[in-house]
């Protein structure tokens, strides 16, 4: 009996596991940003991974920021991933607050060229403290500034934009043309693609 229980256990195939690369999207060049070990790759389809933005662009100024990437296509023996948000850290945004200024948060939701559902968190800072007046015209431009980026360009174009400060930059000149700004950035970006919002790791 002992003898037959050996043989059935020896019949039983462990799978080899194996070391897959997960590269980036074409955005930011198919670069390497991980790896994985496993078993079934196929296992890895749908996981969230957060990179530095630093180790995507090189450039020291973007540390502060993380871009999402999920896990969508196995190609040999790479892992494809896509990007599925983007956040600023907490120190960075407490860092930004000042003393005798306004803080205005916001949240908005847009659609771009090529239908995608974007969910932003952004964050203002003004130089000194100012009226509501002020400040609902300076959410307003936002707004506006915000919509036109999106709904004009596909979803890629407008996170390579965003990766490379050029919508920051773009929403800095409109936005001083009513008030003079600390700051203005996008605290939190998310697609949420099916009516359901991805969470930032």
């Amino acid at each position: 009996m002992a003898t037959e229980e050996k043989v059935k256990s020896s019949r039983i195939k462990v799978k080899k596991k194996v070391w897959y690369k997960i590269l980036a999207p074409k955005l930011f060049g198919m670069k390497e940003i991980g790896e994985s070990y496993l078993a079934l790759p196929e296992t890895a389809i749908g996981r969230m991974l957060k990179i530095n933005l630093k180790d995507l662009t090189g450039n020291m100024k973007d540390q502060n920021g993380y871009v999402v990437f999920e896990i969508t296509k196995l190609n040999g023996n790479m892992l494809q991933t896509t990007i599925r948000g983007y956040e600023l850290t907490a120190a960075f945004v407490k860092r930004s607050v000042r003393k005798n200024t306004n803080r205005l948060d916001d949240y908005f939701e847009f659609v771009s060229k090529d239908g995608k559902k974007i969910e932003v968190k952004s964050l203002m800072i003004t130089l000194h403290k100012v009226n509501r007046s002020i400040c609902s015209e300076l959410r307003r431009q936002l707004q506006a500034g915000l919509n036109e980026e999106i709904s004009k360009n596909d979803f890629e174009v407008f996170f390579g934009n965003l990766a490379t400060n050029r919508v920051q930059s773009g929403l800095r000149k409109r936005l001083a043309k009513v008030y003079p700004l600390r700051d203005v950035v996008l605290r939190s970006l998310m697609l949420n693609g099916e009516g359901v919002p991805i969470p930032l790791p």
